[in-house]
């Protein structure tokens, strides 16, 4: 564990992208090629990059339904040092990112390439899919996440997470679950839309994301995953085209496969 310890804090602040590669294609990997978004989820094999500043300030309000469910946060450890990274983990992407960027915002979604790291500079978008976005944010020595959920079925919105609070919630549309560690959303076919998990300890912030976000054209499901990886492990997040036939019937096969947090 003080292995990876050490490897957070060197590259505390900026985000490393691991990518598992396959250099034999079966009929398998030609089909998901044809329905599977590419190149967008496959950045090069280690990247260094580093967040964009986000154009809105967080809102990290308190002033909502007394109804609606509490949202604990994730409780992380010794954010009033600066040099002290937090793992993100989705899928077999790792980003490492300092408390400053946390407490500013961090859409996962967007993401710059670190100049010095490459052969050139040009940017990339990070993890994107179509006009989706995750964002955490930072209060109190809680993680928070700012991000909209979608029913796979029916597209609608069935609730909007604000960090520390909902801005809707719609209880026979979707099932919640939170403490200081675990934040779990479920849709009413009780499918997993997001879990957030902390996986780390006292000495090192590691925080697991998994579930699905529905974009205008795409369907972005991240599974569940864990750090460090191993070789043999295959998982990725993955982007469907809803222009692919069966778009739907393919993410629920994928969203199945993911695993409750509590």
């Amino acid at each position: 564990m003080e292995t990876y310890h050490y490897f957070f804090t060197i590259i505390g602040g900026f985000v490393v992208v691991y990518e598992l590669r396959d250099y034999l294609k079966t009929p398998k990997e030609k089909y998901d090629e044809e329905v599977f978004i590419s190149g967008e989820l496959k950045p090069d094999p280690l990247l260094l990059v580093k967040p964009v500043p986000l154009e809105r300030k967080l809102n990290f309000s308190i002033d909502t339904p007394p109804h609606y469910p509490i949202i604990h946060g994730i409780q992380l450890y010794g954010m009033d040092k600066w040099y002290t990274p937090v793992g993100l983990v989705v899928g077999n992407v790792a980003y490492s990112c300092l408390p400053q960027y946390l407490y500013s915002g961090f859409n996962i979604f967007n993401v710059e390439k670190y100049p010095s790291s490459i052969k050139n500079n040009n940017k990339t978008k990070g993890l994107r899919c179509s006009d989706i976005n995750l964002i955490f944010g930072l209060h109190d020595s809680k993680l928070y996440v700012s991000v909209e959920f979608k029913d796979l079925q029916k597209e609608e919105t069935i609730g909007y997470i604000e960090f520390n609070h909902w801005k809707l919630y719609k209880p026979n549309l979707l099932d919640f679950r939170s403490d200081n560690k675990r934040l779990e959303v479920r849709d009413k076919q009780n499918n997993i839309v997001l879990a957030v998990a902390f996986v780390g300890n006292t000495e090192m912030n590691i925080v697991n994301i998994s579930g699905y976000l529905i974009g205008t054209e795409s369907v972005f499901v991240m599974p569940n995953g864990s750090y460090p990886r191993r070789s043999e492990t295959k998982d990725t997040s993955i982007c469907i085209s809803k222009y692919s036939q069966n778009w739907k019937t393919t993410a629920q096969l994928e969203i199945s496969k993911l695993k409750s947090v509590f």
